[in-house]
């Protein structure tokens, strides 16, 4: 039971690891699926916790520590879905400006010109 229970915990972790390493370079697609992977992750280490808490008193250590182990990578990909995620909010929020900043005939707009003068 211990080591079936050690397999799936790694299996998770690795699910993290694969999505850590696609939110390095984040696109709308990766933070999708890795959400997914977040809220899948978060799940199953509930799941794991009960049947830890079942394991033989001496199985337990080598649990903990897979456990820890689980949560950092759990930790990385948030941060890092975190930062992707203000990333694409960024970009959005950017060219939702430049557009506002222009007339109908393509002309910069006389109040979003003065903003961009530098002043001396």
């Amino acid at each position: 039971m211990t080591g079936e229970l050690i397999a799936e915990i790694r299996q998770v972790r690795r699910l993290l690891v694969e999505a850590s390493r696609q939110l390095e370079t984040p696109n709308a697609e990766s933070v999708s699926a890795c959400a997914e992977r977040l809220d899948e992750a978060i799940d199953r280490i509930v799941d794991f916790e009960v049947h830890a808490r079942r394991a033989p008193e001496s199985d337990r250590p080598l649990l903990r520590e897979e456990m820890y182990c689980l949560r950092q990578e759990l930790h990385v990909v948030g941060r890092l879905l975190a930062q992707a995620a203000q990333l694409q909010i960024g970009w959005a929020q950017m060219l939702g400006a430049i557009p506002a900043s222009y007339d109908e005939q393509g002309s910069m707009q006389e109040h979003a010109h003065s903003s961009l003068e530098v002043k001396g």
